[in-house]
């Protein structure tokens, strides 16, 4: 599922870049741009494929210095149809933020 995920994702949306990283203890960070993660959250049988904004500690700082924030919320709305449709061509339905509790089923 990771594998199809990443070479799903990137193959459409060509300026994320492969990562091993989590949010907190249960979103998984598979793909990472300047902006935006994308990621895995799976929790009783279901998976989510989710995109949002980046909130590790190199992006943070990056926003102390200038407003990186308003742009990268900016592209993230521009993205979020190409992000859409590729989740649902991966058999996801998408979703445009990590949740702890997923909702969707795996494909």
């Amino acid at each position: 599922m990771v594998a199809s995920i990443r070479t799903g994702m990137v193959r459409e949306m060509r300026s994320f870049a492969p990562v091993h990283r989590w949010r907190g203890t249960a979103q998984r960070v598979l793909l990472r741009n300047p902006y935006a993660d994308i990621g895995l959250t799976c929790f009783d049988k279901q998976a989510a494929v989710w995109i949002g904004e980046r909130i590790d500690r190199d992006y943070r700082i990056r926003c102390e210095w200038s407003d990186v924030s308003v742009p990268a919320r900016h592209w993230l709305a521009s993205i979020a149809p190409t992000f859409a449709a590729c989740a649902e061509r991966l058999g996801f339905v998408p979703i445009d933020t990590p949740i702890d509790q997923p909702w969707l089923e795996a494909a």
